[in-house]
């Protein structure tokens, strides 16, 4: 037979579509491709929404725009309920749309903080006077929490270096002295909750100052 003759085949739907970000505005998808292409290679994806009660919209008007299993919906209402479905498309036409399992909320996700203290802040500390002291932990959180270090639960002293990054927090006290001991206690906080975390510091050996 001559390719052309055979009768076209559509692609099966999409596996498993579901919503694994979202904000207040956006939720981006992600999904497996049809277990069966059809006859022929699968041009992309259409993807469609709906909110609560509505008719199906469709947020790209092409397969060639969206061509990788994923996709980013965007100027969505915030508060609102949206559905979302996907459909394969090849040669011979759309497949059947594969539908998100439960509706989703468009807002800010919230997750409350989170502290790895393994990465450098343990229960306590020894170090040698005159030597640098780092403590440093990871820090998640949605939003990012806000980040607090306090020593004996008071301001840590003006010479600490502290610095914070989207990862987690580090504290620096450079040349440490007897009067560095203490409780150095950091505090991570958001709208969902806070997490605490102390490292006790002891600095041992003779302090000299000189040239």
């Amino acid at each position: 037979f001559n390719q052309l003759f055979l009768p076209s085949v559509l692609p099966s739907p999409p596996v498993l579509p579901e919503a694994v970000d979202w904000t207040k505005e956006s939720v981006s998808l992600s999904w497996q491709p049809p277990k069966d292409c059809g006859r022929g290679k699968i041009f992309g994806y259409l993807v469609e929404f709906s909110k609560a009660g509505e008719d199906w919209q469709k947020v790209n008007q092409t397969p060639d725009s969206c061509q990788e299993t994923k996709f980013k919906v965007i100027n969505l209402e915030e508060g609102e309920y949206y559905k979302f479905r996907i459909t394969a498309v090849n040669f011979a036409g759309e497949s059947e749309p594969a539908y998100t399992t439960d509706p989703v909320k468009a807002e800010d996700r919230l997750e409350p903080p989170e502290l790895d203290v393994e990465l450098g802040m343990p229960r306590e500390l020894k170090a040698m006077a005159r030597t640098h002291i780092n403590l440093i932990a990871g820090i998640k959180g949605i939003p990012f929490p806000k980040v607090t270090w306090k020593k004996n639960d008071k301001d840590v002293p003006t010479r600490a270096e502290i610095e914070v990054n989207p990862l987690g927090s580090k504290l620096e006290m450079r040349y440490c002295a007897r009067s560095d001991c203490g409780d150095y206690t950091l505090n991570v906080e958001n709208s969902s909750g806070s997490k605490t975390a102390t490292c006790t510091v002891l600095v041992l050996g003779k302090e000299f100052f000189g040239h």
